[in-house]
């Protein structure tokens, strides 16, 4: 009796034996679990929206910021609970588009890395679009403490202090134009690439035409290389500093690499006229010209090339631009005039060189078939 008895007890003693043998194990694969499932969504994560500057992900994507990419970003801030990252970036892409939402993402992020200078740019960009420069400068600074040898530091706080020089009262508008200046030429000084980088060129061409440094300022705006699809807001920027700098053919060809109405919806155009009625440069007319020419309204565009070639006779694109015009029309002696003016002003344009020849072959041609109907007795 005495040895069933025991026997009895003796099997919840091995299983509870067992389960402490097996503790450990347990206990470390409820540890190792939650950090398969962080490596997994980072790992993912990484391939769709990358944030790692490393020699797997060189940079983070260029579309990270737009507005299109919020939902992904939300997604994986909500799956990875304990990376600041894409909460950064989700802070970075509303301020980028005004969304007042920007502060509780960047509050988030600053919460879980105090000590990444990302977080403190992002509320001194904060501070600098409401109007607080002074405490936007303080946040830089902090993240420059942080972190001295980074560069989006010093291109960030470049352009947002650049940005806001338009409402600084004009006592201190030319201190915080300097400082500008610095922060942008200290990035591009610690990071090469961003010699290429759009935003910061215009920035330092704006600046430079700012100071009377004409030739500073046309060096940084041909930096400015533009592809389509355009952020046309920003491009027109482009157009504008072009044509107070006197870089009209600069103007003309970057337009033309852009403007393709095969590409265009209506909707696109109708923005891209929107910003070009916000600059009151006759140049403008050109462009206008040619949406008026895509959209039927040749006698308008006539109108507008007329008036700016008298005003600048002496750019061969303009003339050419007007004898297209005339040509649509129908008027071929003015359209011929032009063009022959065109290739006068500009003896290495190859599109003048086209259109005269193919003007002077038509003539011809017709010319050949008038003389022979005439001998066949028509």
């Amino acid at each position: 009796m005495l040895h069933a008895l025991c026997s009895l007890l003796s099997a919840p003693c091995s299983l509870l034996s067992a389960l402490c043998s097996m503790l450990p194990a347990v206990l470390f694969s409820l540890l190792l679990l939650p950090l398969i499932y962080l490596s997994a969504v980072r790992l993912v994560g990484q391939f769709v929206v990358p944030t790692d500057a490393s020699s797997l992900w060189a940079a983070p994507a260029p579309g990270a910021y737009g507005r299109e990419a919020l939902p992904t970003l939300r997604r994986f801030a909500m799956l990875d609970p304990l990376s600041s990252d894409y909460r950064s970036l989700m802070s970075r892409c509303m301020i980028l588009q005004g969304d007042p939402g920007a502060d509780k993402w960047a509050g988030a992020a600053t919460g879980l890395s105090v000590a990444d200078p990302e977080n403190r740019v992002l509320a001194g960009m904060l501070k600098v679009k409401r109007g607080g420069i002074d405490e936007g400068l303080a946040e830089f600074e902090r993240a420059v403490s942080l972190n001295p040898t980074r560069p989006a530091t010093y291109f960030d706080a470049g352009l947002s202090l650049f940005e806001a020089l338009p409402a600084v009262p004009a006592g201190r508008r030319v201190f915080f134009r300097n400082l500008a200046q610095l922060d942008l030429a200290l990035s591009f000084n610690l990071d090469e690439s961003l010699w290429q980088e759009p935003r910061l060129c215009l920035a330092l061409a704006t600046i430079m035409a700012e100071k009377g440094n004409t030739l500073a300022a046309v060096f940084w705006v041909k930096r400015i290389v533009l592809q389509p699809p355009a952020d046309w807001p920003f491009a027109i920027k482009k157009l504008a500093l072009c044509f107070s700098l006197g870089e009209r053919v600069e103007a003309v060809s970057t337009w033309r690499n852009l403007f393709s109405p095969a590409n265009l919806s209506s909707a696109r155009i109708q923005t891209i006229s929107s910003e070009l009625n916000k600059y009151p440069d006759p140049d403008f007319n050109f462009m206008r010209a040619e949406i008026d020419v895509l959209q039927g309204r040749l006698d308008s565009a006539q109108r507008e090339l007329s008036a700016l070639v008298t005003l600048r006779p002496n750019v061969a694109d303009y003339r050419l631009a007007l004898g297209g015009v005339y040509e649509k029309l129908g008027r071929r002696t003015e359209a011929r005039l032009c063009y022959e003016k065109a290739l006068e002003l500009s003896p290495a344009n190859q599109e003048a060189k086209r259109k005269v020849t193919e003007l002077y072959t038509n003539v011809q041609g017709s010319r050949f078939k008038v003389q022979g109907s005439e001998k066949m007795g028509f």
